[in-house]
């Protein structure tokens, strides 16, 4: 397994958000056994697809996780401002600043329907719906440049 999740890493290009074990007592402190503390949203991106959407111990790592980041609250409802500007953060480390923006705008409007039950629902639909709009986005820009 671990050979599998280092190749599933390296497919996606680097949005680089990183995740932290909870840094103040008044964080939960999140379960370590997946280790998915280290990976940035993109190595996640590839681990959700590579998992079933029923694994609840995954579920519950990824949205405690994004509770204590404050992307997602208790109630499973995503934080759409502070989800952004973490996404938007992370796209001007690939892109400039205006392909960002548009990048980070496309992103919220084609996953805006996104909802789950809580907060580890949420994170995981959220990452299964980035990882199509990365693919959506390939072939969009593959099919323009072709022309």
């Amino acid at each position: 397994m671990t050979a599998i999740k280092l190749g599933l890493l390296y497919l996606f290009i680097s949005f680089k958000l990183k995740y932290g074990l909870a840094e103040s007592s008044s964080e939960t402190l999140c379960p370590t056994e997946l280790d998915i503390e280290k990976y940035t949203i993109q190595e996640l991106i590839k681990i959700t697809s590579a998992k079933s959407q029923n694994d609840k111990e995954f579920k519950e790592a990824v949205g405690c996780l994004w509770k204590n980041k404050g992307l997602v609250n208790e109630d499973g409802i995503l934080s759409v401002d502070d989800f952004a500007r973490e996404l938007e953060k992370e796209f001007k480390e690939q892109v400039p600043k205006e392909v960002a923006e548009r990048n980070t705008y496309e992103v919220l409007n084609y996953c805006r329907d996104v909802k789950g039950k809580n907060p580890g629902e949420t994170a995981v639909k959220m990452l299964k719906c980035l990882g199509q709009w990365k693919v959506q986005h390939f072939i969009n820009n593959e099919r323009a440049e072709s022309y």
